[in-house]
């Protein structure tokens, strides 16, 4: 349509053409246009990961069920734990699982949850306060011993002092 509007002699014409030619350059609509699809999957992926980041963080409080004690999978409530502390852990520390076939448990899931994210918070922050060159490490091991289910979770942050163990 621009080059159009430039044959057809009308310096008037010549001159809009040349000002929308000239516009769509510094608007970069060429580039626009061949990066829409690109925008849009990222856009998409983008809305998947908030998503998921919401339903985890549904998971993790159980709001529907503050109070209850009901059977509750410790393996889907140390992973959606970990999404919610991710950002607290990712830039210092290696999270490594070792999540084994274990039964339900009986237990108010939102207050386990909330167990969990203060462990490892701790832990993060402790490895975090070595202000190391190399990440640190937390292991997380759940594991069915007789009738009962062990979560062991360990660092090689610098410990607790002895003066605060009791607490």
């Amino acid at each position: 349509l621009l080059k159009e509007v430039k044959n057809m002699g009308s310096d008037k014409l010549r001159g809009k053409a040349e000002m929308i030619e000239q516009t769509r350059k510094n608007m970069k609509m060429d580039f626009v246009m061949a990066d829409i699809q690109q925008l849009v999957k990222d856009s998409r992926e983008g809305l998947a990961r908030v998503t998921s980041i919401i339903q985890n963080l549904r998971d993790f409080s159980r709001i529907d069920q503050a109070d209850a004690i009901a059977e509750f999978n410790l393996n889907d409530g140390i992973n959606a734990t970990l999404i919610v502390v991710r950002n607290e852990t990712k830039y210092h520390c290696n999270i490594h699982l070792e999540l084994g076939e274990i039964p339900k448990i009986i237990g108010n899931a939102g207050q386990i949850n909330q167990v969990l994210l203060n462990i490892l918070v701790n832990a993060s922050q402790a490895i975090k306060s070595q202000e190391r060159s190399e990440y640190g490490n937390i292991t997380i091991n759940t594991y069915a011993e007789d009738e009962y289910v062990v979560c062991a979770i360990t660092d090689d942050g610098p410990g607790i002092p002895p003066e605060n163990i009791s607490k």
